[in-house]
């Protein structure tokens, strides 16, 4: 490329330019950062219950001999699946995260990325990331446990060592990933250079 091609280039690279650089780089961001805290975020563990076995006519199926001879048969079955609060990084409502608590793909990710809107201010990017679980920020946080009404008995209240749950943080484990230096100069600098070049021609 001579100098004068180099110049045309450059000039032609204005300010939209480098929006659309500075937004392929804040998707990139986002997309590791999405991946990496739903790897950390928490999934609720199963807890199992012995469920009565009915037969098709709705009763209750017996057994017919032994010591549990006359007594309901039952089953170990799980209570509930957790996923909700992983499933509630790729969805704008919390409905959505309950109807399907399955682990988000990449492909779903990269999708949902690809939607969030790009705003500037000033001279700033802006991707918004929002958890519409409402329990969010009490599980990366952390919370006091409830107690039923005169738990403490007489007297003033005392909180417990015991009666605090501890956090997660892994919005700020997920964001200490993103912000390491390695991270930056391996992938977002890269990045930025290779647009820069494909934008210039060199």
């Amino acid at each position: 490329m001579t100098l004068k091609q180099f110049s045309k280039n450059l000039k032609q690279l204005n300010q939209e330019g480098m929006d659309e650089i500075s937004e392929i780089i804040l998707r990139e961001m986002t997309l590791r950062f999405l991946t990496k805290v739903i790897q950390l975020t928490p999934v609720g563990k199963s807890k199992y219950v012995r469920r009565r076995i009915r037969k098709e006519n709705g009763d209750y199926l017996r057994y017919v001999k032994g010591k549990n001879k006359g007594k309901i048969k039952t089953k170990r079955a799980s209570s509930y699946t957790g996923g909700t609060l992983r499933r509630g990084w790729i969805v704008k409502h919390e409905r959505q995260a309950i109807s399907n608590k399955s682990k988000p793909t990449q492909a779903e990710i990269k999708s949902f990325v690809k939607g969030l809107k790009f705003i500037k201010v000033g001279k700033v990017y802006k991707i918004t990331v929002v958890n519409p679980i409402e329990y969010a920020k009490y599980v990366n946080y952390g919370h006091r446990k409830r107690r039923r009404k005169g738990y403490y008995g007489e007297g003033p209240t005392v909180i417990k060592v015991t009666d605090w749950v501890q956090g997660y943080f892994f919005v700020e484990k997920a964001e200490k990933y993103i912000n390491n230096p390695v991270n930056y100069n391996t992938v977002f600098k890269a990045l930025y250079e290779r647009e820069l070049k494909r934008r210039l021609e060199l």
